[in-house]
C-alpha cells in the first residue's frame, strides 16, 4: 500500500492541475488485477489515505471539483463504478505531511489546491476587505447586485510597486 500511495501522491503533485491517477493507469503501473486493486483501495479509502472521484458523479474525475463523498459512499461507488470513471486523489491528511513548509506561501489559493481542496470549494470572506480594492486606484473595482469584478489595469501588472501577491486577486466574486 505504501508504493500505492507513493505514486498517488507523485502523481498529484507532478500534475499541472492537481490531478487525481486515474485507476486504470495505477492498476497497469503496479501489475494489479482490478479486484485486487479495488480491495486495496477499498482498504485506502478507509484508512484516510486516499479519496476518490467518479465519472458518474462528475464531469471531469481527473480534477476534484467537488468536495470529497463521504467514505461510505466512496466505497459503494468503487465497488459498483466502472474502472474507466475512477480517479484517485491522496487525502488531505497524506497531503499535509507532504507539503513543504512555505511552499505556496505567496499563492494562498494553491495552497487550498495542494492540500486536497475541491476547486469549487466556496470561499468566505469578509466583506470589508472590498473597501481596499476599491478605494485602490490601480485596480478595476466592479460591483453588481450579486457579486462583482476585480482586476488590475495591464500597465498595472508589471508596475514594481504592485507586489506580486497583490497582482494576484480573484477575477469575480459572489455574495453568499
Amino acid at each position: 500500500m505504501e508504493k500505492l500511495i507513493e505514486c498517488v501522491l507523485a502523481f498529484y503533485q507532478n500534475s499541472s492541475d492537481f490531478n487525481g491517477i486515474p485507476f486504470d493507469q495505477l492498476a497497469d503501473l503496479h501489475g494489479l488485477e482490478d479486484a485486487g486493486l479495488r480491495e486495496t483501495l477499498a482498504t485506502m479509502v478507509e484508512g484516510g489515505t486516499i479519496t476518490l472521484a467518479f465519472g458518474s458523479l462528475t464531469v471531469n474525475p481527473h480534477i476534484k471539483r467537488l468536495p470529497d463523498l463521504p467514505q461510505e459512499q466512496q466505497l459503494a461507488h468503487l465497488r459498483l463504478e466502472n474502472s474507466i470513471g475512477i480517479c484517485v486523489y491522496p487525502s488531505p491528511t497524506v497531503l499535509k505531511k507532504a507539503l513543504e513548509p512555505h511552499a505556496y506561501d505567496d499563492r494562498p489559493l494553491t495552497t487550498r489546491l495542494w492540500l486536497g481542496e475541491a476547486q469549487l470549494q466556496a470561499v468566505f470572506f469578509d466583506f470589508s476587505i472590498l473597501e481596499e480594492y476599491a478605494n485602490d486606484p490601480r485596480y478595476t473595482f466592479e460591483f453588481l447586485d450579486h457579486g462583482g469584478k476585480i482586476s488590475t489595469a495591464d500597465s498595472q501588472t508589471q508596475d514594481s510597486s504592485l507586489h506580486l501577491r497583490d497582482r494576484i486577486v480573484p477575477k469575480t466574486f459572489c455574495l453568499a
